[in-house]
């Protein structure tokens, strides 16, 4: 490692070689620490507003998605996207169309059902790509006599909110349901 000062070019400028830093263009190794910590600030700052825009996008729900980490479909639900599906379809019919739904999601496996007298109930895991979070869903599907009625509920496992996650759990499930059931997408939805 070669440390010492040598003027090149025109100019005379003073150029310090450490092994580092290469070429320093006349700056002394504190100057040097100093530009590297900004760096660092720099690229925290960076990541923090790259965190905050995320967020921002991807929060639907403000007043909901930091303190509950479940969601439901039922008959009741003000959100069109979370209200129950109704269909004449019969009980297997519908049955096998979930669990087709399921299997079309990335990330999602199938876990089994249970079955009784009026209903069967899907279950499902979904874990994230990323930190490897799982969610536990449930879609229930009664037998109405005359018509069949699709509810469910996603769970995260650990934490106080899901960020919207379980919602979106939900709502994708109804949308592939949908498409699996019609490639349309065109089930009434609402309760008995």
């Amino acid at each position: 490692m070669w440390r010492g000062d040598h003027t090149a070019g025109v100019y005379g400028f003073r150029w310090t070689y450490n092994g580092v830093c290469g070429l320093s263009g006349g700056r002394t190794e504190r100057e040097l620490a100093l530009q590297t910590k900004r760096k660092r600030w720099i690229r925290l700052a960076a990541a923090a507003a790259g965190l905050l825009l995320f967020l921002v996008f991807y929060i639907d729900d403000w007043g909901r998605d930091f303190t509950t980490n479940e969601a439901f479909v039922t008959p009741q639900s003000t959100d069109p996207g979370l209200r129950a599906l109704r269909s004449e379809r019969p009980l297997e019919e519908m049955v096998l169309a979930i669990r087709g739904a399921g299997r079309r999601i990335r990330n999602w496996k199938y876990i089994g059902e249970a079955r009784d007298e009026a209903a069967v109930s899907l279950l499902f895991e979904r874990t994230a790509r990323v930190l490897r979070f799982t969610d536990d869903i449930t879609i229930r599907v009664e037998d109405r006599g005359d018509h069949r009625l699709v509810t469910g509920v996603s769970k995260s496992r650990m934490g106080y909110g899901d960020l919207g996650r379980n919602p979106k759990n939900l709502r994708r499930l109804l949308s592939e349901l949908e498409d699996v059931l019609d490639g349309a997408g065109s089930l009434p939805r609402g309760g008995p």
